[in-house]
């Protein structure tokens, strides 16, 4: 691969892609776009569709017509307290040199807790969920805020999920669709993990910070039981 350019926060095109109609996004959410550091050149983009696969489809659609050469996807039911996270996300992207072009990381996740509890998974309630391999075990295990800064991930959403725009080229469309059991309109594999799955098997590994924080809005019929749920 040729090394053209150092890829560096001043020559960054950002697009900020949102799979929501813009009338289904969270006041909260929006205050904390709008404090997010932004490079200079950045748009929002909002993707429109039937179903959030189609959503996703769409806006990446319109992110590679704008000419982006990152995509950020947020959520728009997400806060994000650290107004440094756009720029943290890409440091592990930044290069200077050929070598460090070479090594860099294409795409960068975060971890964000889940609403409720989804059993059989192994995960407590409002645990952040992303799974990665266990490099002794060979085991998927949990990724937590205490596994390094960054770790390989292979199962994750893409709430917040920023990458470089060329991987897209490269994948077979759709890029994002649910899988559904054989015969069923039962859902399998939803939509963003299915796209993560399909990064990894096509080499463009996903890699997870671990220390940025996101908080996951919604709302809850709180009762007496909640007293006695969480220790």
């Amino acid at each position: 691969m040729e090394f053209l350019q150092p890829i560096t926060w001043d020559n960054l095109k950002l697009a900020i892609m949102i799979p929501w109609g813009t009338d289904m996004i969270w006041r909260k959410t929006w205050e904390t776009y709008e404090k997010l550091e932004k490079p200079k050149d950045y748009t929002f983009i909002f993707g429109t569709g039937r179903t959030p696969a189609r959503r996703h489809e769409i806006g990446c659609e319109e992110a590679l017509n704008w000419g982006a050469s990152h995509i950020l996807i947020l959520g728009g039911d997400q806060t994000y307290p650290d107004k440094q996270m756009i720029r943290k996300m890409f440091k592990w992207m930044e290069v200077s040199n050929l070598d460090e072009w070479m090594n860099r990381k294409q795409v960068i996740n975060c971890l964000v807790p889940i609403r409720g509890h989804r059993a059989g998974q192994g995960t407590r309630p409002f645990q952040p969920i992303g799974k990665r391999i266990d490099p002794e075990t060979q085991e998927m295990v949990n990724i937590t805020r205490e596994d390094p800064p960054i770790v390989r991930a292979e199962i994750m959403g893409t709430g917040v999920m920023l990458f470089e725009t060329e991987i897209l080229k490269a994948l077979k469309r759709p890029w994002f669709n649910d899988v559904e059991y054989k015969g069923t309109n039962e859902v399998n594999v939803m939509q963003d993990v299915n796209f993560i799955m399909k990064l990894n098997d096509h080499g463009h590994q996903v890699w997870c910070d671990t220390q940025i924080i996101v908080k996951h809005l919604g709302v809850l019929e709180i009762d007496d039981s909640f007293m006695f749920r969480f220790q």
